[in-house]
């Protein structure tokens, strides 16, 4: 449940609070009393294991709260509610996220000697496995069968 309404829980109750019908400044607020005390807490407990590395907060901490004011005042100035916000606040998680698959990947490229410009690819052809598997077992569950140039492997028999 943290995961939902907690640690990371905007994901799930931003949108929930959207739908509802509530602004945007007023979903995102809303999330704060959830997510801070469980930071806070999160935030200790690492403190107390000696998991902080204190060399990357002094680097991390000033940039997080610049780009905070930063996108406060965006807020106001940026068209639109705050709806171009949190899509480009979307797009730089989905960014980030694919930075990091690509840079997952790299070892495994570096082994088999691949050429390194192929790293951005590798996450959107996992995505289109990912996406070739999902359907193949949609097909199978209908009774089809995986078809494949034109042909369709037999259905499970019951």
């Amino acid at each position: 449940m943290s995961a939902a309404f907690g640690v990371g829980g905007a994901t799930i109750s931003t949108p929930g609070i959207r739908a509802l019908g509530a602004s945007a400044f007023v979903a995102v607020g809303t999330t704060l009393p959830s997510i801070l005390p469980s930071a806070i807490s999160g935030t200790l407990r690492y403190m107390r294991e000696g998991l902080v590395d204190w060399q990357v907060v002094k680097w991390a901490a000033p940039v997080g709260v610049a780009t905070s004011i930063l996108g406060s005042l965006l807020s106001h100035i940026v068209p639109g509610n705050g709806h171009w916000l949190m899509i480009a606040t979307a797009l730089l998680l989905g960014a980030t996220a694919w930075l990091a698959m690509s840079g997952a990947y790299l070892p495994m490229l570096r082994f088999y000697r691949c050429p390194i410009l192929l790293v951005p690819l590798l996450p959107a052809i996992a995505l289109f496995y990912t996406a070739a598997t999902v359907g193949s077992a949609i097909q199978f569950w209908r009774g089809r069968g995986g078809r494949w140039k034109g042909r369709y492997q037999a259905a499970a028999s019951s």
